[in-house]
């Protein structure tokens, strides 16, 4: 009787086995539809139409974008997570995919129920300042923090990179930090130009404007190496601020048993069409750097990048309420 079921458990396996390479040879022979949590010229979905005209030519089949925003990406990720794995939904998102399930309860598990495809871009934060502020470079900065009396406040969306990284920052460089948490990114911004909040963590290109005004000042950038839209902004490596590798990024999964061989295509014209040179420009003009890496090497960094942002937000106690 266990032989026999052993014989049964094995013909099970050949089969799964059989009907993945067969849907792989054949893949894709109809649309493919790319779900986006959020809304519409945001990054996510800027880099996801900026590839989508490519990933068409190559896979020969029409890429269609849906925009399915709400609840921090959550909406739009539990309906990948529950559709069918054939390759024919995919799901685009930023790092917040592997920090949501660290501060708030979720219908489905962003770890168990997708598989990595490809991460296609990383986004350099960047620390700015009030120019009102009676500082001029990070040194200054970081002292005149540690002589307020209390925590210095900083402007953020609760549970988002930026907020981590204003709470990693105050643990690698000794600082005292208080999160003043906003549900719009433009009025942090307004509000951190106008000086009524100290400091803020933010995308290079959301900044700019502001930068360039001359009301907001950067000190520093995560990353390990120097934006080229801000040449004389060092990075916190260069300041000697270790672990500020605190970049958010942008990515895409599919559902959990997904056939490799479709995942393995899917990622080929992705790592492809982000290496264009054309389409390469066009996402580095977001301020952002293209990784196009494999699913073994992202399914490897999304692993590392849930379990340490999980560490701090335990230590900081955030969560999202």
């Amino acid at each position: 009787m266990k032989l026999h079921r052993t014989h049964k458990w094995l013909a099970a396996c050949v089969l799964a086995v059989s009907a993945g390479c067969a849907l792989a040879q054949t893949y894709p022979d109809r649309p493919i539809k790319i779900i986006v949590p959020f809304a519409p010229a945001g990054n996510v979905d800027v880099m996801v139409r900026a590839l989508a005209p490519a990933l068409e030519a190559d896979l020969k089949q029409p890429v269609v974008v849906e925009n399915l925003p709400g609840a921090s990406g959550a909406i739009g990720s539990d309906k990948v997570a529950k559709a069918k794995a054939d390759g024919y939904t995919v799901l685009a998102n930023s790092s917040i995919h592997v920090i949501l399930p660290s501060v708030q309860k979720l219908a489905y598990d962003p770890m168990k129920d997708f598989v990595p495809v490809s991460q296609i871009t990383s986004v350099p934060l960047v620390l700015n300042v009030a120019s009102t502020l009676p500082v001029k470079n990070f040194r200054e900065f970081q002292a005149w923090a540690k002589e307020q009396p209390g925590a210095v406040d900083y402007a953020t969306f609760i549970g988002a990179s930026t907020h981590l990284a204003s709470e990693l920052l105050g643990e690698q460089a000794g600082m005292r930090v208080n999160a003043i948490p906003y549900k719009v990114g433009t009025a942090a911004i307004v509000d951190v130009a106008a000086g009524r909040v100290p400091f803020m963590f933010e995308a290079l290109l959301a900044g700019l404007p502001n930068i360039k005004s001359g009301k907001l000042r950067p000190l520093a950038v995560t990353g390990s190496v120097r934006s080229p839209m801000l040449p004389d902004v060092p990075t916190f490596e260069e300041l000697g601020i270790a672990g500020m590798d605190a970049n958010t990024w942008h990515a895409f999964w599919v559902p959990k048993g997904t056939p490799q061989p479709v995942i393995d295509r899917l990622s080929a014209a992705m790592i492809k069409a982000a290496q264009q040179p054309a389409i390469k420009e066009r996402i580095e003009a977001l301020g952002t750097q293209v990784i196009a890496s494999t699913p073994a090497e992202f399914s490897q960094f999304t692993d590392k990048e849930y379990k340490r942002w999980a560490a701090l937000i335990k230590r900081a106690g955030i969560e999202l309420k």
